[in-house]
């Protein structure tokens, strides 16, 4: 298992390349949990999947975000995270953002 420590900005978690015999869809699915240690504010994380490295896939991100009014503690929440994306033949390289 892997633990990544999340700040304000985007690094890859995980990448993959894929070699498509032709074109057609990918399904890309990622799961884990966000484990935050929480002393006040207004805290959140995010990851995304899909093309981009090292900045947000926006149409493909799942995020949490834990209110002010929370008492301090360590918050862990699941999460999974779906794509299909359309690609034509030939490699292409995906990444899980955070």
């Amino acid at each position: 298992m892997e633990h990544f420590e999340l700040n304000n900005s985007y690094q890859d978690m995980l990448s993959l390349t894929l070699s498509a015999p032709s074109s057609g869809y990918v399904y890309l699915t990622g799961s884990g949990y966000f484990k935050i240690l929480y002393r006040g504010g207004t805290v959140g994380a995010g990851v995304s999947i899909g093309k981009n490295s090292g900045s947000s896939n926006n149409e493909n991100q799942t995020a949490v975000e834990i209110p002010f009014t929370m008492p301090n503690g360590d918050y862990t929440y699941p999460f999974s995270i779906t794509a299909v994306i359309p690609v034509d033949a030939g490699d292409h390289n995906f990444y899980m953002v955070g």
